[in-house]
């Protein structure tokens, strides 16, 4: 028998894969349902048959985030110079009836830096000023004290040693 002639029942087929031309009972059915010859053949990955277990994952009751400060001030004019605490969180004041002057806590009093530690809300729309000013050697974006714009709103962060900055 020549090489060329087929025997019964094999007949030429190409690889899937590698586009050679091979007789029909050399090409083997991979798991993908393709004809493949021995090189380019490979078995099924054993993670195809993992499953993961189906459960409720969901938690039992949420409740929606709200913005309730637990430490909060009112100040106006008559309470200037105030020096603001660690504890406090928000700030209302109005400087309606005078200047006021807020003194920032130490920064070094809290005992590590994070975002929002103190927030100011100045309430009115009168010229009077509203300064917040630094304690001891503490910076407010590189300077000792800054002023508060009509109606805005300020929060100063700090990095737990000695400079405060605003967003």
């Amino acid at each position: 028998m020549k090489h060329n002639d087929p025997s019964r029942g094999v007949w030429k087929a190409t690889c899937a894969v590698c586009g050679f031309v091979y007789n029909s009972n050399e090409l083997m059915m991979r798991w993908d349902g393709v004809y493949v010859c021995h090189k380019d053949y490979e078995p099924r990955n054993i993670l195809d048959f993992f499953k993961v277990r189906e459960g409720d994952i969901s938690v039992p009751w949420t409740q929606p985030e709200t913005n309730v400060f637990t430490n909060y001030a009112s100040i106006t004019d008559t309470d200037s110079p105030y020096t603001a605490v660690v504890t406090e969180e928000v700030i209302d004041v109005s400087a309606s009836g005078g200047n006021v002057t807020i003194n920032l806590p130490l920064a070094n009093t809290y005992t590590f830096a994070r975002t929002q530690q103190l927030k100011i809300v100045r309430t009115d729309s009168s010229a009077n000023t509203v300064t917040i000013a630094r304690q001891g050697s503490d910076l407010i974006n590189g300077a000792t004290s800054e002023t508060i714009p009509i109606n805005t709103i300020r929060i100063y962060d700090n990095d737990a040693v000695s400079n405060w900055k605003t967003f």
